[in-house]
C-alpha cells in the first residue's frame, strides 16, 4: 500500500491509500476531507510556472527528471510539479485561486480517452491563454501513456514532451494566420 498525503498550507488535508498492484483499489482518509494538490508543499512564492499532472506518480516522475536540470537558464529550471486531487476530471473550484498567480501552466493528463477528453475542460478552467498541453505527437512510435510511463521509457522524453507542449487550441478554432493568405 502506498500512502500519498495531500498537503495544503503545511497541513495534511487527506491521505490517499492505494494498492501498488491495482490502481483502482484506493481509499481516501478521512472520507469527505478537504481537497488539495499533491506536491503543493514544494511550490514557492517565486514560481511563475507550474506543471499539473493527472496522478501523483506522474508528478513525482516529472519532479525527478526536472531536479537534474542545473542550468538556471533552462526553460524548465525550477518548475514544480503537482497533481490533480483525484484524476483527470478532478479540479475543485475552491482550488482554482491557488493557481491564479501562475503565468504558464503545463497540463499533463494521461494519453488515454479520459485524459484526452478532459483537456479542454481543464484548460478552460485554468485559462486558455496560459495552459500548455503536454502530449506526445500523434506520429510518435510507442507513445507514453503518462509521465511515469515516459520516465520508464527514457527520462529525456519528459523534458522533450514538456518543451514541445502547446497552448490548448480547439480543432474548430483557427487563428488569423490560418486565413492570412486567403484574406490578403
Amino acid at each position: 500500500i502506498a500512502s500519498i498525503p495531500t498537503v495544503t498550507k503545511s497541513l495534511i488535508q487527506r491521505v490517499k491509500c492505494r494498492s501498488l498492484e491495482t490502481k483502482g483499489l484506493q481509499r481516501l482518509i478521512p472520507k469527505g476531507g478537504g481537497w488539495g494538490f499533491f506536491g503543493w508543499h514544494v511550490v514557492k512564492s517565486h514560481h511563475k510556472h507550474i506543471i499539473i499532472t493527472e496522478g501523483e506518480y506522474d508528478a513525482m516522475a516529472v519532479a525527478q527528471c526536472l531536479s537534474d536540470i542545473e542550468d538556471v537558464n533552462h526553460k524548465l529550471y525550477d518548475i514544480p510539479a503537482i497533481s490533480l486531487p483525484n484524476g483527470c476530471s478532478s479540479l475543485p473550484v475552491d482550488l482554482l485561486p491557488q493557481l491564479e498567480r501562475f503565468e504558464k501552466i503545463y497540463l499533463w493528463l494521461d494519453n488515454d480517452k479520459s485524459g484526452i477528453g478532459n483537456c479542454e475542460k481543464m484548460a478552460k478552467k485554468l485559462g486558455l491563454n496560459r495552459t500548455y498541453i503536454v502530449s506526445p505527437e500523434a506520429s510518435m512510435k510507442n507513445p507514453p501513456k503518462d509521465a511515469n510511463d515516459a520516465l520508464r521509457q527514457d527520462s529525456n522524453l519528459i523534458i522533450e514532451l514538456l518543451i514541445n507542449a502547446k497552448l490548448f487550441t480547439h480543432e474548430k478554432l483557427q487563428s488569423f494566420n490560418d486565413y492570412k493568405d486567403e484574406v490578403m
